[in-house]
């Protein structure tokens, strides 16, 4: 009788220790889950922050071409009137 107590409460021993080992494993793949994402919305962010940056440099850039370009027609038009 004390082999069937004592083979119980080990089955008993290995099924807490399962159970525990199992929901330790599903938060740990949950919070690797999390994480991953949470790194996958920061590098969108940042190639969204970018992609912006680099527009507004593009708009600048277009902006003072374009003055640029005003003043030399300005200053051929000048150049170009009799005094």
């Amino acid at each position: 009788m004390k082999w069937v107590i004592a083979l119980l409460a080990a089955i008993g021993a290995v099924g807490v220790g399962v159970y525990f080992w199992r929901k330790n494993q599903d938060w740990a793949t949950t919070t690797w889950r999390q994480a991953e994402d949470l790194a996958s919305s920061l590098s969108q962010t940042a190639a969204d922050k970018a992609r912006e940056a680099s527009d507004k440099v593009s708009a600048t850039a277009d902006e003072a071409t374009s003055g640029a370009s005003d003043i030399a027609d300005e200053l051929k038009d000048a150049a170009a009137r009799p005094s």
